[in-house]
């Protein structure tokens, strides 16, 4: 589907006109509200948390790492997973992108706001794309720092706890998108971006009119 078949096409409405400086209000706004996305991605960070708390006291009492040494490589990891990853975090979301068919991918970030993200220009895509393409990084990333938990010594151990914990919640933005396309779940959703004007657009099919 083109661009000018949602824009001229009766058949559908503009729902959202999200100028992208206007992000990270929306994200913040959307969750807070109590959908299924949000409490899991809620749930996700206080289960990693509470995981770090177990850790810590088991492999402490144990003998197996000092105190010092478990939190320097926590903060070590922590680091890493709000900056080095995030090259990668969007360059997973391009690779999304390229597979549902975006034709062309652009990464755009603010170090001001902490905001970055990948785009498809004038590429309109249906929301199980856009979930699949929302989710990958989030996926992708936490299913190898978990397969390198159970492969690692007990020092490295707490670099990928810290790593994991802030890289889920870096995921914040990803999440919120995810939960605003929930509440709209009675709607059929298309959505593109506009790069040269940083504004992404909504549009939902007309629904027909009840039958007499």
């Amino acid at each position: 589907m083109k661009v000018a078949e949602l824009k001229d096409n009766n058949n559908f409405y503009l729902l959202l006109e999200l100028n992208h400086k206007e992000i990270l209000p929306f994200i913040m706004e959307e969750l807070r509200r109590k959908t299924i996305t949000t409490f899991v991605f809620k749930g996700s960070c206080v289960i990693l948390l509470l995981l770090y708390a177990v850790a810590l006291y088991f492999y402490i009492s144990s003998g197996a790492i000092g105190f010092a040494e478990s939190i320097a490589f926590w903060c070590i990891g922590v680091f890493l997973g709000t900056t080095a990853i995030i090259p990668f975090h969007e360059w997973l979301h391009g690779i999304a992108y390229k597979l549902v068919g975006a034709p062309k991918v652009s990464y755009r970030g603010s170090f001001k706001q902490m905001m970055f993200y990948a785009a498809a220009d004038q590429f309109v895509i249906g929301m199980n794309s856009f979930r699949f393409v929302a989710l990958t990084p989030f996926v992708v990333i936490s299913a190898l720092l978990i397969a390198g938990y159970f492969h690692s010594g007990y020092a490295l151990k707490f670099g990928i706890l810290g790593f994991l914990i802030s890289h889920t919640i870096a995921c914040a933005g990803d999440f919120g998108l995810l939960s605003y396309i929930e509440t709209q779940h009675d709607k059929t959703l298309y959505t593109y971006d506009d790069m040269e004007n940083e504004v992404s657009y909504v549009y939902a099919v007309k629904e027909p009119p009840p039958e007499a």
